[in-house]
């Protein structure tokens, strides 16, 4: 869902919250009826940022229904997520997060649907990724976030719009946070 609204002639969009295994995955299905029934295929690319190598796992394994019982993927967590304040800590110190649910001030619902939990630790909603841990993230579960993005057209010193001269359409500016 996409929120507009005008602020002294600039446009704001806010985008609502989503996870960022969600974000992740929008416009990264292969096509089915609906986003329960998908996979996801980015995030099974052979080799995950800093240089890790994923388990190989083909469009037919992906789905947790589908019976691997020796799926053993690589365990990785980035050592700069490692004891920071704003992520986790490790499974296997005896943190128990509350999963599907807010978990105290961390909201570890999903908004693609419930997860499931294997030996303590949260299964990707979509499917199997090759891959086992938190990676880049910091949370265990879901990691929520939400982009800002501020546009407004361009306008000369009269504050007239701008057109541009091949187009002959408004010229949109625009500013991100990276």
């Amino acid at each position: 869902m996409i929120t507009c609204f005008t602020v002294d002639k600039y446009f704001v969009v806010i985008f609502t919250m989503m996870s960022v295994s969600t974000v992740a995955s929008v416009g990264n299905f292969h096509d089915y009826d609906s986003p329960r029934e998908s996979i996801h295929f980015r995030c099974r690319a052979k080799v995950y940022p800093f240089l890790v190598e994923r388990l190989e796992v083909s469009d037919e394994r992906v789905r947790w229904d589908y019976p691997w019982p020796n799926y053993q993927p690589p365990l990785f967590t980035a050592s700069s997520t490692l004891g920071q304040p704003w992520a986790d800590p490790d499974l296997s110190g005896g943190f128990k997060p509350q999963w599907n649910c807010q978990d105290g001030l961390i909201n570890r619902k999903s908004y693609v649907g419930l997860y499931m939990v294997q030996e303590g630790y949260p299964l990707n909603v979509i499917g199997r990724t090759g891959l086992r841990g938190r990676g880049v993230l910091g949370r265990w579960g879901p990691n929520h976030a939400a982009d800002s993005v501020v546009t407004r057209w361009k306008r000369d010193e009269n504050k007239a719009l701008v057109l541009n001269p091949q187009s002959r359409k408004p010229i949109l500016q625009l500013i991100t946070i990276q």
